[in-house]
């Protein structure tokens, strides 16, 4: 069994792998047409509300969200324009049209959340899942080095295979 202290010495020595991603709040319109796009962004930068358009936003969950969302810097691979411009934009502008998939983007950051590790009991069952994987793989890294060794005058080692048939992990070191 790994024992608690263990698994918080783990996340205390390996804080990269728990880490929140980059993040921001925005709000965001998504229209049918750059023209469209454009009137409602000049609506907005005279003070207009984003409730007063959310109908017609393309996005399917803009009225339950009240046209505000949370991308994260892993969304890049579903929405990779617009996020890349989110992370960009200056807090409190309105940004756009911006051509997404699905039509033109008008969005203001409402707030930019820095990349921030995790609180340990956020992350205690991942930190014991990869400490119980490193543990099993050092157990299994000194079974094969006792079966090289006591088997080495009857084994032969093809080198150039070895990679296809061994886990990383095994051939480090």
């Amino acid at each position: 069994t790994i024992e608690e202290t263990d698994v918080r010495r783990f996340f205390d020595d390996h804080p990269q792998l728990f880490q929140h991603d980059p993040a921001a709040w925005v709000e965001e319109l998504l229209l049918p047409t750059t023209e469209e796009a454009g009137r409602l962004k000049a609506k907005l930068e005279s003070g207009a509300a984003v409730a007063d358009f959310l109908e017609r936003s393309l996005r399917s969950d803009a009225i339950a969200h009240h046209g505000r969302f949370h991308f994260h810097l892993q969304d890049t691979l579903r929405y990779p324009t617009l996020v890349t411009r989110v992370m960009e934009a200056i807090p409190g502008a309105w940004t756009g049209p911006v051509p997404v998939e699905g039509g033109f983007s008008v969005f203001r950051v409402a707030e930019h959340e820095e990349s921030s590790l995790k609180a340990f009991e956020d992350a205690r069952q991942r930190a014991r899942a990869l400490l119980h994987r490193e543990l099993d793989a050092g157990v299994l890294k000194e079974f094969l080095d006792e079966l090289r060794q006591k088997y080495a005058a009857q084994v032969t080692v093809y080198l150039d295979r070895l990679p296809a048939a061994a886990p990383d992990t095994l051939l480090q070191g």
